[in-house]
């Protein structure tokens, strides 16, 4: 019987999050369970490698991968892990040249021809939702390695790159089995969620929908479309039970793109969850113009403590470019509702998009500040290979398009008439200014519900003074040219 190893290839705290790599979380590779349960429940013998997670680095992790010996190494590649992966690939056809390297994700996704002509080794790319798609590769290893029938791959035949037609979209998700949470070495106590994050430990998160309608122009929807599609209710409590009874879990991070989309399945999970009356806290992520009174009254009866805002920006300039299609006054009766609800708030917010001044700027600190956002998460703006913003950065400023700098915490992207340290000072200020106050640090300290957190907030308190009064926000060999004065046109 055909074997798999799947792979969340090396990548370091300081790759991904640069200085503020202290207060950064380590997420379980969520992709990876969805994909190995399927495996293992076709009786594929299955296993986990997250080099990420261990702190390996390639030649270690390629170490492991060899002593185990797979028939196939399936691995999960985002933009910033790329050069990681494709040295792995490497190492794998050199040591195991008859292994099957299979590699999926949102890069793949994204730019399947720029990926097979730098990295050859990847035998074969899932293009999109990969489960289906999977059983098909792995059923064609065992019978000829064909995959020209397979919808959405790409490979290389004879030099030349091979893509096959779209897969469609599967659109009853409940036919998956759970989340093969088991394969993870040490979950969930090596996958550390952030601060703002958790109430209580242990803690983990979870995604339960797949598909946004959106249309943001920095990011991109390819691996699972525009047409939102959700786990039912059913599911998704039998995914929390799992977690809950044999993992320990007792806060919960929901990470679906909108949590709240899907309103008629929200309200009856949080029927079940008060049902139910496990021990068990949970935040979720949704769009402010979707929040309601009764909607959030029922998120806090069925024990979610915090709801969290894709904010971006608070000019709608700014807000019109992205086509968030999401007004500030919108968002500060979101952030009231919840309040009133008793839910506390964090706002995540894009620092240097198209368009971003000096006066804009100023203009998002000072909303801020006076927004009543118990928590905010400040990145730059990072455009991704798949994404419409990617293709127009030449027109708006000076673009760094090197994937291995691509993280969200080092300014890539320089907006004319800015220079980086014009977004590294916001940065710095606004962090400094938000974190430093006193009721803001009281309302941390009365959160405090478990001994990690104490120590982690104390921690992460000391990375923000680092950062904020001495920090350098760069990494090795980030070199973007830090001002950009030509005229737009």
């Amino acid at each position: 019987m055909t074997s798999i190893l799947f792979v969340n290839p090396p990548l370091t705290g300081e790759e991904q999050y640069g200085e503020l790599r202290a207060a950064g979380s380590s997420a379980p590779p969520l992709g990876l369970v969805a994909l190995a349960a399927v495996s293992r429940a076709d009786g594929y013998p299955t296993a986990i490698l997250d080099a990420a997670a261990e702190a390996l680095d390639v030649e270690s992790a390629a170490d492991r991968i060899r002593q185990a010996g797979p028939d196939v190494v399936g691995i999960t590649i985002t933009t910033i892990q790329h050069d990681g992966a494709a040295a792995l690939a490497r190492l794998i056809k050199k040591e195991l040249p008859q292994t099957i390297v299979v590699a999926g994700g949102p890069h793949p996704t994204a730019v399947p021809e720029e990926c097979l002509r730098r990295c050859p080794q990847m035998d074969i790319l899932v293009l999109g939702e990969g489960e289906q798609t999977l059983r098909e590769i792995l059923a064609a290893c065992g019978n000829g390695r064909n995959f020209r029938h397979i919808p959405g791959v790409a490979f290389l035949d004879n030099g030349n790159i091979v893509k096959t037609p779209q897969r469609p979209l599967i659109a009853n998700l409940d036919v998956l089995p759970l989340p093969a949470w088991d394969l993870l070495k040490g979950f969930p106590a090596h996958y550390p969620p952030q601060l703002q994050s958790v109430l209580r430990y242990p803690a983990t998160s979870i995604i339960t929908s797949r598909g946004c309608s959106g249309q943001c122009t920095f990011c991109d929807t390819r691996v699972f479309g525009r047409r939102p599609r959700a786990f039912s209710a059913t599911y998704v409590m039998e995914m929390i039970r799992d977690l809950y009874h044999n993992y320990g879990i007792r806060n919960i991070q929901f990470e679906d793109e909108n949590f709240l989309v899907h309103r008629k399945r929200l309200l009856e999970l949080c029927s079940k969850l008060k049902e139910e009356a496990l021990d068990l806290s949970w935040s979720c992520l949704g769009r402010a113009d979707m929040v309601r009174e009764d909607v959030c009254r029922s998120l806090k009866e069925a024990g979610c403590w915090s709801v969290q805002f894709g904010i971006e920006s608070s000019d709608p300039g700014i807000l019109d470019l992205m086509k968030k299609n999401l007004k500030p006054e919108q968002v500060r009766r979101a952030i009231a509702v919840a309040h009133n609800a008793d839910l506390m708030t964090k706002g995540f917010f894009i620092t240097g998009y198209f368009g971003e001044t000096r006066e804009t700027l100023a203009a998002s600190r000072k909303f801020i500040l006076e927004s009543g956002l118990d928590d905010i998460g400040l990145t730059y703006f990072t455009p991704f290979p798949g994404c419409a913003a990617w293709e127009e950065t030449e027109l708006w400023g000076a673009m760094d398009k090197d994937w291995h700098k691509l993280n969200f915490y080092v300014p890539v992207f320089i907006p004319r008439g800015l220079t980086k340290e014009d977004l590294i000072t916001h940065h710095k200020k606004t962090y400094r200014m938000f974190y430093l106050r006193p009721h803001v640090i009281l309302k941390y300290i009365r959160r405090l519900r478990h001994p990690k957190l104490l120590i982690q907030l104390i921690r992460s308190f000391f990375m923000l003074l680092k950062y904020s009064f001495f920090g350098r926000n760069a990494v090795k060999n980030n070199r973007i040219e830090s001002r950009v004065t030509t005229n737009k046109n």
